[in-house]
């Protein structure tokens, strides 16, 4: 089964629907960076690839990027709320390797007043 996707074509959620399970890991580890941070992971898109490490030509991993919807023209660049997280997991275990985000500060800081 496929899904169509136009703005990310090459995403792996157009074509295998296998790693199911592995994007629940995704976005138990993506939720616990957000509480982490005061974000509502609940306004994210999710987007998903395969890559192969280039030390290890047979090894590969899953990422997945969440990103906020809150954008402006992409001709200006991002707007002060964008803010993303990545999670990469091992697609063979299952396990996740590495959790990076937000990449932007200003989505991060909290008014304090």
């Amino acid at each position: 089964m496929t899904c169509e996707n136009r703005q990310f074509p090459n995403s792996i959620f157009n074509i295998d629907r296998t790693y199911t399970a592995h994007l629940m890991k995704a976005i138990e580890a993506a939720q616990a960076k957000a509480d982490e941070l005061g974000l509502d992971l609940s306004n994210c898109s999710i987007d998903c690839r395969e890559e192969r490490l280039a030390e290890q030509s047979d090894s590969r991993i899953l990422s997945f990027w969440f990103y906020s919807e809150d954008l402006v023209d992409w001709m200006e660049g991002f707007s002060e709320n964008f803010y993303d997280f990545s999670v990469a997991i091992n697609p063979d275990s299952g396990q996740v390797i590495q959790v990076l985000g937000p990449s932007r500060r200003s989505a991060y800081m909290k008014d304090n007043s």
